[in-house]
């Protein structure tokens, strides 16, 4: 895959490849497979991080239990590349980088959210969110980065502090309903939360 191709993209997909687009072009620029296995999510980093790359790069998680970083300058090689449980496969549903694409969290079916720094030559995890019961659907980072939001097959969401990984408050969906994604809004002033469940419904 050709660097200056990715670096054209301004949107990516994922199935069993991640594929990257351009807003006028009905076909693929690319397409690349950083997992064995099914994917379930692919994000954009929001700021280059020196340490790792130059400019965009897109992260995935996969239910082979990785989460890959690939930078548009080196496509062909991983600049990132941890297992989400070291001992053993745990699908990893979702993936969020913070605002400034230093950390990634990362949700799996063992009810966990990880938080990885990128910058660290030892790819230790500093925070492990244990507040779920349930399969982690989704997390996402409030605009200020101090806030990690999660949500699960069960129907709850969860927002942690990102500093000590405390539990700030929680939520449940009407009749337990499964949270599919949660995404916070980028007011200046209010961290706003939504979310969208099973059912259909938003909340």
């Amino acid at each position: 895959m050709q660097s200056n191709v990715m670096a054209q993209a301004n949107l990516a997909s994922c199935s069993k490849v991640v594929c990257t687009h351009n807003w006028d072009q009905s076909q693929p620029l690319q397409n690349y497979s950083p997992h064995r296995g099914t994917i379930n999510c692919v994000v954009w980093n929001h700021t280059s991080t020196k340490r790792f790359y130059e400019d965009k790069a897109l992260a995935s998680c996969s239910i082979d239990g990785k989460i890959v970083l690939v930078s548009t300058e080196k496509p062909d090689q991983p600049a990132f590349e941890v297992n989400f449980d070291p001992q053993k496969i745990v699908s990893v549903n979702s993936c969020a980088f913070s605002s400034n694409s230093r950390y990634i969290a990362a949700g799996g079916a063992d009810s966990l959210v990880k938080i990885w720094d990128m910058r660290s030559t030892t790819k230790e995890v500093p925070i492990v969110l244990r507040s779920h019961f349930g399969s982690v659907t989704s997390v996402a980072w409030s605009k200020f980065d101090d806030i990690v939001a999660s949500s699960s097959m069960i129907g709850d969401i969860f927002l942690n502090s990102a500093r000590n990984g405390n539990v700030i408050e929680n939520f449940a969906s009407k009749g337990q309903d499964s949270i599919n994604m949660i995404r916070f809004s980028q007011s200046e002033t209010h961290n706003r939360l939504g979310a969208c469940t099973s059912s259909g419904g938003v909340l």
